[in-house]
């Protein structure tokens, strides 16, 4: 945390401070913890004291700390530290195999394989059990694709789980099998818990060196703020043990990243009409915000269907590669508006997730009724919202609800949003990515990463710039300064810290980004590839500078 007696002078700079009323400025004087002034070199220059450490900038370009308000860091943090086998950068099945063999090989016999982040709509097709069997004959394997709702295991892990031709299929899920109605090591939005058999993917030390590993990567990146999805209330696979050490770091003066943690309100995904964790914060008398600046509970996160990655979207109509499917749908939509209505009355945000045109449908149903007309003052959340109709737009923009335009990375790569257009068909594609519609309708959208592993281009705010105004549809391309909004103070507004992160101004918390060059004036397709040099929070040089 930053030295409450410690004053510091950025100058000679070019800093893009987010504030509509003063732009632009050359230098910044800090405080502590607290931005103290923003303007000229001269006005700047007056504040200067015995003691204070001057830094000259040397032209360099200084912006916002970057919010990533959709986030998965411990995942992300286990993969970069070879506990996770980080599967990202895969093209093709054999890559994706071979990674797995060379982790058994690290591994005494019978211990599981976990890994995350195969790009399924980047393969030349889906992996399957048969692919792992001769080459990781001893292992059970489990590996997420990129989004986390579809799983390929291979014969062992099927064998230890007990799933077999005479599982049944889940009611909100899918297992895939052969003709003979045999798992072919394909599951889809299957919850793990259900199976009594899986272990933990990790353990309270996996936790606390992968949140460190971490905390180094992102800010290297300029990330300053990041959401922690997907908490439940127990100890857990899922549960308390990954808010403790967020918590340890934070009484030791040792955490580089402020983190808000985004809870689960249920103990089972698809469990319909439980949720036992919502019930259990509203007794405690929780609201949205509680916690400090360095750690509090932001928006409570609700999923309600699948994803295109897996084809299991809820989708209005049936996908246009799997006519016989129109996704999955996780609950029932009285459980969705039954969840808002109670947070509403407790004074919890919730960040809700929709994929898919239906479930959008759904969910706009359940906000409509719960706040009948009534501003959105709580700043419930739509979660990435990547397929809607026309009608949705409008009714997203009257309802006045923020929307997360996550993954901004990923969805944007070419060969994402022709997988996208291959779901939906031709006659839909106007239906996807509408999140500068969104935008200049006046809807708050905040960016976010959503990788648990995810190479560089995915999980950066620069390159998440890039992809919203190169990528993507042509109509729905922001401009720099847009994007830039998208992750700063849009940000700072989805998480009720607008007072005190995402711009630059006098009294808010000194988060700062030194980069090499002015992202608004260097081509577009050249924005992801600028250097941070870098990055201050809380008033203290976390990544380059003078440490």
């Amino acid at each position: 945390m930053g030295d409450v007696f410690q004053r510091k002078v950025l100058f000679h700079g070019n800093v893009i401070t987010m504030d509509p009323d003063r732009p632009r400025a050359e230098a910044i004087a800090i405080a502590g913890n607290r931005i103290l002034a923003v303007g000229s070199d001269e006005e700047i220059e007056r504040t200067i004291a015995a003691g204070t450490d001057v830094i000259d900038l040397e032209g360099r370009t200084v912006v916002p700390g970057f919010i990533d308000a959709h986030a998965h860091p411990l995942g992300y943090g286990l993969a970069q530290a070879n506990i996770w086998v980080d599967c990202s950068d895969v093209t093709r099945v054999d890559d994706l195999v071979r990674k797995a063999e060379e982790k058994a090989a690290t591994l005494p016999e019978g211990q599981w394989i976990f890994g995350r982040g195969w790009p399924a709509g980047r393969l030349e097709r889906w992996p399957t059990k048969h692919d792992f069997d001769a080459r990781v004959p001893d292992h059970p394997v489990w590996l997420n694709d990129l989004s986390g709702h579809l799983y390929v295991l291979n014969s062992k892990a099927l064998e230890v789980l007990h799933i077999t031709a005479d599982t049944p299929q889940p009611p909100r899920a899918r297992i895939d099998r052969d003709e003979a109605g045999e798992p072919i090591g394909l599951l889809r939005d299957c919850d793990p818990w259900d199976f009594a058999a899986m272990p933990p993917f990790f353990t309270q030390a996996d936790i606390v060196t992968g949140l460190r590993t971490m905390m180094a990567k992102v800010t290297s990146l300029g990330i300053t703020t990041s959401a922690q999805i997907g908490i439940a209330i127990p100890p857990g696979p899922y549960g308390t043990e990954r808010v403790r050490p967020w918590l340890e770091f934070y009484e030791r003066g040792e955490l580089d990243v402020r983190v808000r943690l985004q809870i689960e309100p249920y103990a089972g995904l698809q469990a319909e009409g439980e949720h036992r964790y919502l019930d259990a914060l509203v007794d405690l008398g929780f609201t949205a915000g509680f916690g400090n600046d360095w750690v509090k509970i932001g928006a409570l996160k609700i999923i309600s269907d699948g994803w295109q990655c897996s084809r299991t979207g809820f989708m209005l109509a049936p996908y246009s590669n799997d006519p016989g499917s129109r996704g999955l749908a996780y609950r029932a939509a009285g459980d969705y508006e039954s969840m808002i209505d109670q947070a509403q009355q407790a004074g919890l945000q919730v960040a809700i997730h929709v994929d898919g045109d239906a479930s959008a449908e759904m969910i706009l149903d359940a906000f409509e009724r719960v706040l009948r007309g009534r501003p959105n003052r709580l700043r419930h959340r739509l979660e990435h919202a990547r397929v809607l109709t026309d009608g949705q737009v409008e009714r997203i923009a009257a309802l006045g609800l923020v929307v997360c335009a996550a993954p901004v990375g990923y969805s944007r790569e070419p060969w994402y949003y022709r997988m996208m257009v291959a779901n939906v068909g031709p006659q839909r594609e106007h239906e996807l990515l509408r999140h500068k519609e969104l935008f200049d309708r006046g809807v708050v959208v905040c960016g976010g990463s959503d990788c648990h592993p995810g190479i560089d281009r995915w999980i950066s705010p620069l390159w998440a710039i890039q992809f919203l105004t190169t990528e993507g549809p042509e109509d729905q391309r922001f401009t720099v300064e847009e994007a830039l909004k998208v992750y700063t103070v849009n940000g700072a507004y989805a998480y009720h810290d607008e007072d005190r992160l995402g711009s630059i101004e006098r009294g808010k918390l000194a988060d700062l980004v030194v980069l090499s060059e002015d992202i608004t004036r260097v081509p577009g397709e050249e924005v992801g590839c600028v250097p941070v040099e870098a990055t201050m929070v809380d008033g203290r040089m976390v990544y380059g500078g003078r440490r």
